[in-house]
């Protein structure tokens, strides 16, 4: 990705480690694309300079005194236009990433990672996107080369079945090779599937109550999941990345491996298609694949065949997936 601007834009460097600070000051200096327009070394000097110098992009570290960097950034982004924020922290915690990242911001970076990551970060932030240290997204540094390669690598699935029976077998099956493989498993489908889908995997050898016990494998409502994400009657990006975020990383920290991944299987933009959504449906796929970009994920979206009548909606939804599979 090239750093080349024909308008630089402009960052604030907040952290209260001077050596830390400085240094990143100086490296900043010698890309032209980013013009420096201010520091600050506490959270109650974020929020008055945020202010004052109506940056584009803030590295904000999260443990500053006076204020944290999660309580500064909870102001900073309750502006009518604020700028992005993409946190910087020794801190490698699921916990406090999650807490970070749910005040809206838009990435969270290990300083440990900065060597290699902290450019790429800035980019992919600075232009809208989403960015997550890859020790807490489930990707090794070398699986983060480039968005292009992303795009190609992303596991967006969708299926579409003729008939009840073999959707529910296709989940069971998806929850299966997850779970036995040792990744995490997320269901959120239609209430009147879950049954079949859990009783298929027990007759599988799947200890299905002892995986949801150890946090790896997770079922949520799908009414809930639509209710938190979607006013009036149009997803909201804040909410899609803020729930999902604490879905996934909550499911990948009880995971042990170093390139942990997370597996879901998902019925809310087929829901939204089938009562007569279908710009909704389609506004939740592409930020569902936003997700797919920024974490380790494999997702599988479940559409029966009557919702293939939905003609040019279907059409952009299938386009949206890496990949579509028909019974």
């Amino acid at each position: 990705m090239s750093t080349a601007s024909a308008v630089s834009r402009r960052v604030l460097v907040v952290d209260d480690h001077d050596a830390w600070r400085r240094a990143v000051l100086s490296w900043l200096r010698t890309y032209s694309a980013w013009e420096i327009v201010g520091e600050a070394a506490d959270g109650v000097e974020a929020i008055e300079k945020a202010e004052a110098l109506a940056p584009d992009l803030i590295l904000l570290d999260v443990m500053l005194p006076r204020l944290n960097g999660i309580e500064a950034a909870r102001h900073i982004l309750a502006r009518d236009t604020p700028p992005k924020v993409l946190f910087m922290s020794t801190h490698g915690s699921w916990e406090v990433a999650e807490a970070a990242l749910r005040t809206g911001g838009h990435g969270y970076l290990v300083k440990g990672d900065a060597g290699r990551e902290l450019l790429r970060a800035m980019e992919i932030v600075a232009e809208g996107g989403r960015f997550v240290s890859p020790r807490l997204a489930g990707r090794s540094v070398e699986q983060r080369q480039d968005r292009h390669a992303d795009h190609a690598s992303r596991c967006h699935e969708a299926v579409i079945e003729p008939d009840e029976r073999s959707l529910v077998e296709r989940y069971a099956l998806f929850a299966e090779d997850a779970l036995k493989g040792g990744d995490a498993f997320v269901l959120v489908v239609d209430p009147v599937r879950v049954e079949g889908v859990e009783e298929l995997l027990r007759s599988r050898g799947v200890d299905v109550d002892g995986e949801r016990g150890r946090g790896r494998y997770v079922l949520l409502n799908l009414a809930d999941a639509l209710a938190a994400c979607v006013v009036e009657d149009s997803p909201d990006p804040a909410r899609v990345w803020a729930d999902g975020t604490t879905v996934i990383l909550r499911a990948a920290s009880r995971l042990k491996a170093d390139t942990r991944r997370v597996w879901l299987c998902g019925e809310c933009s087929p829901a939204l298609l089938r009562n007569g959504k279908a710009d909704a449906a389609i506004r939740l796929e592409q930020l569902w694949d936003e997700l797919c970009l920024t974490y380790n994920l494999r997702v599988l979206c479940g559409y029966a065949a009557p919702d293939v009548s939905h003609g040019d909606a279907f059409e952009r939804i299938c386009a949206i997936h890496s990949a579509v599979h028909t019974a």
